[in-house]
């Protein structure tokens, strides 16, 4: 089901397609003139509405793709197994596993940096000499890459071992950072969004896999909810870095290729330990 979930989940990523062009400074209220997180863009921007395509791609109620909601009864002649009960780990049993931290990990990972990414991609580029229109259209490349990746990574966690999965998430962000960091021109640079469209991909379809995945449905909204709020400390941390790098040695090139190391090796540590806990049933085929 989760590459179904993935096809569900396109229209948010996909706003991004259609970014303000970076050609000038905002307007205030009063009219003056100002920037967005450092960045320029125009003091007018709208968009012009969701592709109709997108109307085709949405689901209302999950009966129509075949589960049924948690807790309703199934229908007569339905399969007994819907009927199952609802299994899975409390909170603080889940916090007593490696698993959790092993995820936390790499979930941290994906958050920070990319964050990283999104809040200095034009001011990284245009210090490459690139031009910051270009610089900030690159952002609909990459949600071009991110909606069309999508399904393609929920049929991956359908079919293949998890943490392979996670791993290859993580490496793609090392491999984002680092293409950043060599963009030269605007080939170089296009690959560079493509890459990151991916890593998008990976996130925005893992994020409500991971934890009912290894940790069950149960007592998935307080599981979740705990390694959610330290993803998002960990995004709130993510363009600290990169900042101090550009006040302090007006190069972030050093410390985006030495942060390229902590998704590398959270997807090395996931390739070799992440396992489902005891007590998680019927994922033998993804483990």
């Amino acid at each position: 089901m989760d590459w179904r979930y993935a096809k569900t989940r396109v229209a948010f990523p996909s706003s991004r397609a259609c970014p303000p062009k970076a050609r000038g400074p905002t307007r205030h209220g009063d009219g003056r003139r100002g920037t967005v997180f450092g960045q320029r863009y125009p003091a007018e921007h709208r968009h012009r509405g969701e592709p109709a395509l997108l109307l085709w791609l949405g689901h209302d109620a999950p009966e129509p793709l075949g589960p049924r909601p948690d807790g309703q009864a199934p229908e007569a002649g339905e399969d007994s197994a819907a009927a199952k009960a609802i299994l899975g780990l409390s909170l603080k049993e889940a916090l007593r596993q490696p698993t959790f931290y092993i995820l936390l990990l790499g979930w941290c990972a994906l958050a920070m940096l990319a964050t990283a990414l999104h809040f200095y991609q034009v001011t990284l580029l245009t210090a490459r000499g690139l031009g910051a229109e270009f610089a900030a259209g690159l952002f609909t490349l990459s949600a071009v890459t991110m909606v069309a990746a999508m399904p393609l990574v929920g049929r991956m966690l359908d079919k293949i071992r998890t943490r392979f999965v996670f791993a290859g998430g993580l490496f793609i962000q090392a491999v984002a950072l680092v293409l950043i960091t060599t963009a030269t021109n605007e080939a170089t640079a296009a690959i560079y969004a493509v890459v990151f469209g991916l890593n998008n991909a990976f996130n925005m379809t893992m994020f409500g896999y991971l934890w009912p995945r290894y940790f069950g449905r149960r007592h998935l909204g307080s599981i979740q909810g705990t390694g959610q709020m330290m993803g998002v400390v960990a995004a709130s941390l993510g363009p600290i870095p990169v900042g101090l790098a550009l006040d302090y040695f007006g190069t972030a090139t050093p410390t985006l290729r030495l942060l390229a190391l902590y998704p590398l090796a959270a997807g090395i540590v996931a390739l070799l330990f992440l396992r489902t806990p005891r007590g998680v049933e019927g994922v033998a085929h993804l483990e």
